[in-house]
């Protein structure tokens, strides 16, 4: 019964992103959760890529990455700019610096919807744009950390969501729910282990969750058709 509100909870996210029906999702612990979802998705479609992210970004991403994958080799820390977005001058000198692996073996790039410190948004057509051009294969996960998109006009959310492959929202933060949790939307899904005592596939991080399904969709609701950038 719960999957059955945690559903519309995902439809209210995949709509403002314009994905429509063309998506699948999950209701997670966090934010946390949802990047390392994320970076495990890319990373198991381009399993020797490159992971690319700003000095901003969310620390989970880093504590994956390096601490978790032990990537230290094949990850590249793009200096953020005074406003908190991925320097897209610095991207291009690694770009430049690294062609021909990243033409090889793809890149899976991190970036942000909203910063937890500042609320900054990485120029993220621009970014993916770049690797378009260069010929660079890529999987791209957007942490819209802070407010998913909620403020914002729909064409820019729309056109910021257009090249991403997957993007995690906290519910905890701008949202307000009372439970700290997020939610995971993802165009594909390629984690399809068949667990039989559960009768269902392992498609999270975790594994038994816990959410309350009805408070946590009224209040994205009323945040989606209550809030403007202004206020």
């Amino acid at each position: 019964d719960n999957k059955k509100i945690e559903n519309k909870i995902v439809n209210v996210f995949a709509k403002k992103f314009g994905w429509g029906d063309n998506c699948w999702g999950y209701v997670t612990s966090g934010g946390t959760e949802g990047n390392y979802w994320g970076l495990n998705q890319g990373l198991t479609q381009l399993p020797d890529a490159y992971v690319v992210y700003s000095s901003d970004t969310h620390y989970s991403v880093d504590k994956y990455v390096n601490g978790i994958c032990k990537m230290q080799g094949k990850s590249i820390i793009i200096d953020a700019d005074e406003d908190g977005r991925m320097n897209v001058d610095k991207f291009l000198q690694a770009v430049e610096n690294y062609k021909d692996e990243m033409r090889k073996n793809g890149v899976v790039l991190a970036l942000t919807f909203g910063t937890t410190f500042t609320g900054a948004i990485d120029p993220v057509w621009q970014l993916t744009d770049i690797l378009k051009q260069n010929g660079i294969k890529f999987y791209c996960h957007l942490d819209a950390a802070n407010f998913g998109g909620m403020t914002m006009e729909e064409s820019f959310v729309h056109k910021i969501a257009a090249n991403v492959n997957s993007i995690s929202v906290s519910l905890h933060k701008f949202i307000g729910t009372s439970v700290v949790n997020g939610v995971l939307l993802a165009r594909d899904l390629n984690r399809d282990n068949l667990i039989d005592y559960i009768g269902q596939n392992d498609t999270t991080i975790l594994g038994s969750r816990t959410f309350p399904p009805f408070s946590t969709y009224q209040k994205v609701v009323e945040t989606a058709k209550r809030n403007s950038e202004e206020e």
